[in-house]
C-alpha cells in the first residue's frame, strides 16, 4: 500500500473550512470549566515536547502521555461507515451546542491520565499537559 496524501490534504482543507475564527467566536465560554488541562498541539520537530518538558519542570505542572481521547472522539463524530469524500467530522463540530461541548471536556477529565495526581479539587492551579498532533 502506498502512501496517499490526499485525505490528510482533504482534512486540513475541511478543518480550515469550518474551525475558523468566527466558528470559535460564537463558541467562546463554552466547554467544561475546568483548568486541568494545558494542550500542546503542534507538528513534528516543531519543539513541543521540549515545550512540554519545560511547563512539567514546574512543581505545578505534570506532563502526561498523549492520550487517544482526542482521536476517540474524533471516531464517535465520524460515525462508523466514514465516507472518505464528504466526513461528518469536522462539519458536525457546527451542529454541536454547549453542552455536547462540555459533557465532551468532563468526558475528557474523567479519563485516567488526563489529570495529575492531586491536582482535580486541588486549591492550587495545577495544570497537565497533553501533547496532541492535530
Amino acid at each position: 500500500m502506498r502512501f496517499n496524501l490526499r485525505p490528510i490534504l482533504r482534512n486540513a482543507e475541511l478543518q480550515a473550512a469550518v474551525c475558523t475564527r468566527e466558528f470559535f467566536e460564537a463558541r467562546k465560554g463554552w466547554g467544561f470549566d475546568c483548568a486541568d488541562p494545558i494542550f500542546i498541539v503542534g507538528l513534528p520537530r516543531a519543539g513541543s515536547t521540549l515545550l512540554e518538558q519545560i511547563l512539567a519542570s514546574h512543581s505545578r505542572v505534570e506532563g502526561t502521555t498523549e492520550l487517544p481521547e482526542i482521536l476517540r472522539l474524533v471516531g464517535e463524530l465520524q460515525g462508523r461507515d466514514a465516507d472518505p469524500v464528504n466526513p461528518r467530522y469536522p462539519a458536525v463540530l457546527s451542529d454541536l451546542t454547549a453542552e455536547d461541548f462540555s459533557r465532551f471536556g468532563e468526558k475528557y477529565i474523567a479519563t485516567p491520565g488526563s489529570t495529575a495526581a492531586g491536582c482535580r479539587g486541588s486549591s492550587t492551579r495545577c495544570r497537565t499537559i497533553s501533547a496532541t498532533l492535530g
